[in-house]
């Protein structure tokens, strides 16, 4: 099938992401609730860095314009991985750190 042999293509993409959610990510939750943002942005910007440099950097831009080039599928199998703490997403998704107003 179509989905099957996409999603094995991108599998080791997904589980490289599913362990940067698990060790990197879920750990900055806790402080994220507990904490005012700009407490956390030096961890947040530490990880996007990270994420950055693992590839893990816009997906829905073109690789020639440094993104990571993924199709519309894979960008929602990418963004299922990542939607599992609400710091996945911000993190990969914006081109340069941002700061609170």
């Amino acid at each position: 099938m179509l989905f099957e042999s996409q999603t094995a293509e991108l599998r080791p993409l997904l589980r490289a992401l599913g362990d940067f959610v698990r060790d990197e990510l879920l750990p900055l939750e806790r402080p994220f609730l507990d904490h005012d943002f700009g407490t956390l942005l030096p961890a947040l910007e530490e990880k996007r860095r990270l994420a950055r440099s693992l590839g893990f950097w816009l997906p829905q831009i073109a690789a020639e314009h440094g993104g990571m080039g993924l199709t519309l599928f894979e960008h929602g199998l990418v963004s299922e991985v990542l939607g599992r703490t609400p710091l996945g997403l911000s993190l990969i998704h914006i081109s340069e750190p941002t700061r609170p107003y």
